[in-house]
Order: C-alpha cells, then sequence, then structure tokens
C-alpha cells in the first residue's frame, strides 16, 4: 500500500494530517489574528460548515467528484515539493479529512498574525473559498465563504 502524500512538503509523513498538524505546530502560539480583507479567520469555520452540510446533500457524489478532481489537480499547491502519494484515489478517499486539516490550517494561519508561513499559505489557497462559494452556488446552498 502506497504510503501518503506529505503535505506542504515538509518532510515524509505517514498522512498528510500528520504534516498539517506539524506545520501547524512550528507557528508562533498566541500571535494576534490577521485580516486579509476576504473574512480569512471566518474561512476555517466556512470549510467546516460546507463540509457537514456536503454529507447531506442529495447531490454529494456529484460534489465529492468536482472537489477530489480540483485538489488532485491543485496537488502542487497543496504539497508544493511534490508527493507521488497524492494521487486521485488517495484524494477521492481522504477528502473530508483534507477539508478538517484545511479548516484547522486556516484556524492556525490565522491566529499567527502575519507569520511568513501563515502569509505564504494564505496566498496559496486564494482559490479554496472561491471554489466552495461556487460550488455552495451552483447547487442551492446559501453558504458564502470569505464574506
Amino acid at each position: 500500500m502506497p504510503s501518503s502524500p506529505a503535505p506542504l512538503a515538509l518532510k515524509s509523513h505517514s498522512s498528510p494530517q500528520t504534516a498539517l498538524r506539524q506545520r501547524c505546530r512550528r507557528l508562533p502560539q498566541g500571535a494576534r489574528a490577521i485580516s486579509m480583507g476576504m473574512g480569512t479567520p471566518d474561512i476555517a469555520s466556512r470549510i467546516r460548515d460546507f463540509a457537514d452540510q456536503l454529507e447531506r446533500r442529495p447531490d454529494r457524489v456529484a460534489v465529492e467528484g468536482i472537489l477530489a478532481r480540483t485538489f488532485f489537480e491543485k496537488r502542487a499547491v497543496l504539497w508544493p515539493a511534490g508527493d507521488a502519494n497524492a494521487t486521485q484515489a488517495w484524494i477521492d478517499g481522504n477528502l473530508y479529512s483534507m477539508l478538517r486539516v484545511l479548516a484547522r490550517l486556516y484556524d492556525q494561519a490565522a491566529a499567527s498574525g502575519k507569520h511568513p508561513e501563515a502569509m505564504e499559505f494564505f496566498k496559496r489557497m486564494t482559490w479554496l473559498p472561491e471554489l466552495l462559494d461556487g460550488l455552495a452556488a451552483s447547487h442551492g446552498q446559501r453558504t458564502r465563504l470569505g464574506a
């Protein structure tokens, strides 16, 4: 069985969640929140809400497919150093875990102030709120991310 991709390509880890959590721990604790004019601190809770609502949607399978394909297409953004284990099959099987980890990363980055790693994360992830907004709008949800 192939190992899981190492998120953000910091080191090789047993799972993307492990690497992302370890990266979060490296950020300074207790730093002030950051506002980037796009509701950054609120994005994490909206990602969690989207994932919770997705589980109950009648079009769940179709939306999961769109998310998984997009995450696969954006794997170079999610794992900048690359990872051969970031396959479509792995992403398909770990989609909800990835959403939970991304929400935690947004929380941690927002709490870290203007730390360079947080700013780099926000810059790389500018596509995610727009993607989730589009999926929510095109499938009848009224949740607005980053508002």
